[in-house]
């Protein structure tokens, strides 16, 4: 018998999705530039701003699409770890907006290093995520089914 793997599906509390996205450093952003859907990686920060919620932080170039796009955002984080057969996902919805001169934000440190001076806020309204464990099932091995046209 040869073995295969069958996934479990749980969801995850959004007390666990914060947990997340405050323990990652990179983020998948969906937006729209023109009437065009775009995903692109960002390094970013998470702030609590009490009653105003998770505020994510994200450096930009001013040229930059992100700076461009409409207010409505996605952010998707996940995590596959074929070895112990466990993965998850995350998806958190908000706005966009540029951030005041006046509000003080966390250093979201661009790995590409070189100037990106335009500050993105996005303001999470909603956040949901799941976990996938895999189990070992047992298979048959050899199996066939032989078809007899008449």
């Amino acid at each position: 018998m040869s073995e295969t793997v069958e996934p479990t599906v749980g969801v995850l509390s959004a007390g666990e999705c914060f947990d997340i996205l405050h323990s990652s450093r990179v983020v998948r952003v969906g937006f729209v530039v023109d009437g065009r859907p775009e995903v692109l990686p960002y390094s970013y920060r998470v702030t609590d701003r009490g009653a105003d919620g998770h505020l994510v932080v994200i450096r930009t170039d001013v040229a930059g699409l992100l700076a461009r796009a409409e207010p409505a955002v996605c952010l998707e984080l996940d995590d596959i770890d074929e070895s112990s057969g466990r993965a998850w996902s995350v998806v958190a919805h908000g706005v966009q907006r540029s951030a005041s001169g006046t509000e003080w934000l966390p250093e979201p440190d661009p790995w590409p290093g070189d100037e990106r001076g335009t500050w993105r806020v996005v303001e999470i309204a909603d956040i949901s995520g799941r976990r996938f464990t895999a189990q070992p099932v047992a298979r048959l091995a050899g199996f066939s089914v032989e078809w007899q046209v008449g």
